[in-house]
């Protein structure tokens, strides 16, 4: 989602040489959707039912598994874009830092790939949050985000020591960096030889073939609240960037996402996409303001400020029903934000760096935010929500 551009995500498609990777290439910008997939196929062996059943593939959250990997200090390589066997190793292997709640599987995709969350800090929170990267497979960065703030909550620099250790002390931190799996690896998953702009997750829909063209569900137009098939009364059909399925929670990794807000109810939410340094937050379907606006506002700002972002005060055009953050706000009373990630795609490891540097200071002082706030338990709607703004 970016303002002025809400039914486009921004991605490259690069064109190569032979030199080496990181030092010469180009990048021709693209609006999601807009450009032809050149992706691998997606497998047939899991999945292929145009129509399944709406839980035929969700499993509840599991119990946090234990990690084979040895307890001992780690160093996490964050100079390059993951695939999907790295973000898992990265995350087996943050989880046995001595902060790690575990590792926890919360479901699986269409293609039948497992969905992670990664938990940090108190074994009896008295609040959670929630970050999540990868709703829309094309938007690498929010994983590569994800990855980074979990890597320095375990093992934070000496100058972020003391505070990481008070914020976790009665709060606990969920890191799901990869939602959309499918997607991911359809956009690339993480080879910047094959880096090209779907959004979407690997449903499909009529034959058994994937299609560009037709199949795929938008994962954050697939959220209850305010679900819907129509823009302005008109059907938003199959194959529309935006679709947003044929219901709401149509989809097992919204199902997954949906499960394990259940189970922890948390108080504040962070979804990365990218990119435009934006940050939202509800209502996306109504530009009437949300019961708590003047709290989402005030901390809006003081993260904005933080992570050189800019507060939008309403929705890209001020409606994207269904999407994660309305959940999540009229569900649970959460404090659920969009933060659009940076200006452009980083094409050098200096530059990916720099994202980290400039972003990782906002997560923090939320996660810091929360942390500070009296015992309340978990809130169970926005009117037990905490006015963040009079706390100290």
């Amino acid at each position: 989602m970016m303002q002025h551009h809400h039914f486009y995500c921004k991605w490259v498609r690069f064109a190569w040489t032979s030199i080496p990777l990181l030092m010469l290439f180009t990048a021709l910008l693209a609006g999601c959707g807009g450009t032809t997939l050149q992706s691998p196929p997606v497998s047939q062996e899991a999945g292929n039912d145009p129509f399944p059943s709406p839980t035929a593939q969700i499993a509840k959250p599991d119990t946090p598994i234990a990690s084979s990997y040895a307890v001992s200090p780690i160093t996490i390589s964050l100079d390059h874009y993951h695939s999907l066997a790295e973000y898992e190793a990265i995350l087996q292997a943050l989880s046995t830092q001595p902060r790690s709640l575990g590792l926890q599987r919360i479901g699986s995709s269409i293609e039948q790939r497992l969905i992670w969350a990664l938990g940090i800090g108190s074994q009896t929170p008295q609040r959670e949050v929630l970050i999540v990267g990868l709703t829309h497979g094309c938007e690498w960065l929010g994983g590569e985000l994800s990855l980074a703030l979990a890597n320095t909550l375990l093992n934070p620099p000496p100058e972020e020591q003391e505070m990481v250790a008070e914020a976790l002390v009665e709060t606990a931190v969920w890191i799901v960096p990869v939602l959309n799996p499918d997607g991911y690896v359809l956009s690339g998953g993480g080879d910047l030889d094959l880096a090209n702009d779907w959004r979407k997750n690997a449903r499909l829909f009529g034959d058994p073939f994937f299609d560009p063209s037709r199949d795929g569900v938008d994962l954050n137009r697939n959220f209850s609240t305010h679900w819907t098939d129509s823009f302005d009364g008109i059907r938003i059909l199959v194959g529309d960037l935006n679709y947003p399925g044929t219901a709401s929670f149509s989809e097992p990794e919204t199902q997954a996402l949906r499960d394990f807000a259940i189970v922890h109810r948390f108080f504040l939410s962070l979804s990365l996409h990218s990119y435009g340094n934006v940050l939202y937050f509800p209502w996306g379907f109504t530009e009437e303001p949300v019961l708590d606006f003047n709290v989402f506002a005030s901390l809006a700002e003081e993260i904005a400020d933080l992570s050189n972002v800019e507060v939008s005060f309403e929705f890209p055009a001020g409606y994207t029903p269904g999407n994660s953050d309305d959940y999540f706000y009229g569900e649970f009373g959460t404090y659920a934000y969009t933060m659009e990630i940076g200006d452009g795609i980083p094409t050098s490891s200096e530059e990916l760096s720099a994202v980290f540097s400039e972003k990782l200071p906002g997560l923090l002082y939320a996660i810091e935010r929360v942390a500070r706030l009296p015992a309340l338990g978990i809130p169970l709607s926005s009117s037990n929500a905490h006015d963040l703004s009079s706390t100290p």
